[in-house]
């Protein structure tokens, strides 16, 4: 995570005694982490770390869901090999867990919790909690407020 200056909002280096930006001393400063929203494929997908509120997680999810609809047309097609088919269902998997760990790290629950969704019942009641749940208000264990109101 980045320190920011709580009064201009500008990147504070880590050996610097004041903003570069506003002049701000930071005795003056409590240097609060702000979330940095993920910029990328990799960031929003390919990463366990940080927090990610509702609206992201469904916006990330309709996109999953969309490769698993397109993956489902080519193999109905035969388009491709199955192991081929295989491969790129593992392929959209690893993304999938990577944002349930980021989502349940918004509502201050560990990773771990991501086993939930494999066992019957307690996954319909994970994922319903994981898209009605409202996020920690403020930064928890895992990061920043995604939503900035801290």
């Amino acid at each position: 995570m980045k320190k920011f200056c709580s009064n201009c909002g500008s990147p504070i280096e880590e050996n610097v005694n004041f903003c570069p930006s506003c002049g701000a001393s930071l005795a003056d400063n409590d240097n609060r982490e702000m979330y940095i929203p993920d910029e990328g494929i990799k960031e929003m997908f390919f990463r366990y770390d940080n927090r990610l509120n509702r609206q992201r997680y469904i916006m990330r999810l309709l996109t999953l869901v969309a490769g698993y609809v397109i993956l489902e047309i080519i193999d109905k097609v035969n388009l491709l090999d199955d192991l081929l088919i295989g491969l790129l269902y593992l392929v959209l998997v690893i993304p999938n867990i990577m944002v349930v760990i980021r989502r349940l790290h918004d509502l201050d629950r560990p990773g771990w919790w991501f086993v939930g969704t494999l066992v019957p019942i307690v996954n319909l009641v994970l994922g319903l909690y994981m898209l009605f749940a409202k996020g920690t208000d403020g930064p928890n264990q895992y990061g920043p407020d995604p939503l900035g109101t801290d």
